[in-house]
């Protein structure tokens, strides 16, 4: 009679997706997931989710005897009825986040994959951006004989990142220059949004076809947008 020789998988995390950057005026569900390999037999199979250097999970899940805990932090924002799969050993593995995320969800997650033989772990970092209430970008006139080209980023998160360039026309060619701005910030903690601006003065004789442009990115994220003024009547 032969006898049936089992292979146990070892416990192991095969894939992970945690998004790089969330929109946190997109109402759009959010999902953070660890897809691991496991062996039915090896016992006491625990799911956590780790935000920053906590030591305290901010998800638990033990599947036998299924039990879940959910921290404070996600808690309003937590689906409870999200399954990834029917599998009683990975359907509850993964976060599913919905309604408007705060930027006090940006960080590092981890999510620990353990049991009483092996443990495995992934990370990654998420970025909740609000994009700006206003960009403004205008010529301005302070006198008769003076102007100023004058950016304007506010309701902004994370901390905005300004630049000013200009590409001035000068006999049938253009010059690129990015000169130095002077950008003030500030931070308004009680909605934790920033405010970015720089006004700068140019010369009151301006070149027909020279463009300006304010340039406005947010750190961790792709998110770009410009602000361009176009010389079309001379000065």
């Amino acid at each position: 009679m032969k006898s049936k020789m089992y292979c146990a998988l070892a416990l192991k995390i095969i894939h992970y997706s945690i998004p790089r950057m969330v929109d946190a005026t997109n109402s759009t569900p959010v999902t953070l997931d660890c897809v691991y390999n496991y062996d039915p037999g090896d016992v006491k199979l625990v799911v956590r989710w780790f935000h920053n250097d906590s030591p305290e999970p901010i998800y638990q899940w033990i599947p036998e005897p299924d039990i879940r805990y959910v921290g404070e932090l996600i808690r309003p924002y937590f689906d409870m009825e999200y399954k990834v799969s029917g599998d009683r050993y990975s359907k509850y593995r993964a976060l599913r986040l919905s309604h408007k995320l705060p930027v006090s969800l940006s960080g590092n997650f981890s999510c620990v994959i353990s049991s009483i033989a092996n443990q495995d772990t992934r990370q990654g970092q998420m970025v909740v951006f609000v994009p700006p209430q206003k960009f403004e970008f205008q010529l301005i006139e302070l006198s008769a004989d003076q102007l100023a080209l004058d950016c304007t980023v506010d309701g902004v998160h994370p901390k905005p990142l300004i630049t000013f360039s200009e590409q001035i026309s000068s006999n049938h060619s253009f010059r690129h220059h990015f000169p130095v701005v002077n950008v003030t910030v500030s931070y308004r903690p009680d909605v934790s949004l920033y405010r970015a601006s720089f006004r700068h003065p140019v010369r009151s004789v301006l070149s027909v076809g020279t463009i300006y442009e304010c340039r406005l990115e947010l750190p961790g994220t792709n998110y770009v947008r410009k602000k361009r003024i176009k010389i079309i009547f001379p000065t």
